[in-house]
């Protein structure tokens, strides 16, 4: 199933909005995976409206495919967010990978956000989420306040 996108990594994305609300001044590029277009079209919305560059990706495994494309011409994505039930390969079996590769050195550290369709995230989901190397999980409908709270702590965890 070929990826609904805003840009792929063989195009230049689209213009950003107005950066009036932006979180930082400076361009970040977002890798978004989820196999709902509405999904990605909402998601890519709001992030750019954030200021982030938007490369998606319909599942886990062309998620996997667009990171190494990436680092072969030395672009690099600066978080992800990962739908966590998906086609093909689902957003945990693609985030463990994409931990392996971490620390086996083979990719550089990205933080992944889980996106899930759970009105309720239980505390036992959120091991198993972080287990697979996600650094947080939030619901979807993505929300401009949560995912803003996110960045800044992710932010504050690095001493930026």
């Amino acid at each position: 199933m070929p990826s609904s996108t805003f840009s792929s990594p063989n195009s230049s994305p689209l213009p950003s909005p107005k950066r009036s609300r932006a979180v930082s001044q400076v361009t970040k590029r977002l890798l978004i995976v989820d196999d709902n277009p509405f999904n990605l079209l909402a998601a890519s919305f709001i992030m750019q409206k954030l200021g982030f560059t938007i490369v998606t990706a319909s599942h886990g495994e062309e998620s996997l495919n667009v990171l190494e494309n990436n680092a072969k011409i030395n672009q690099r994505f600066d978080m992800i967010l990962m739908d966590i039930q998906m086609p093909l390969m689902d957003g945990l079996a693609a985030s463990r990978l994409i931990t392996q590769r971490i620390r086996k050195g083979e990719i550089y550290r990205v933080p992944i956000i889980g996106l899930t369709a759970q009105k309720i995230i239980h505390e036992r989901d959120r091991v198993v989420y972080k287990e697979s190397g996600m650094v947080e999980v939030l619901e979807k409908p993505l929300v401009e306040d949560k995912i803003k709270f996110i960045i800044q702590s992710l932010r504050m965890r690095a001493n930026v």
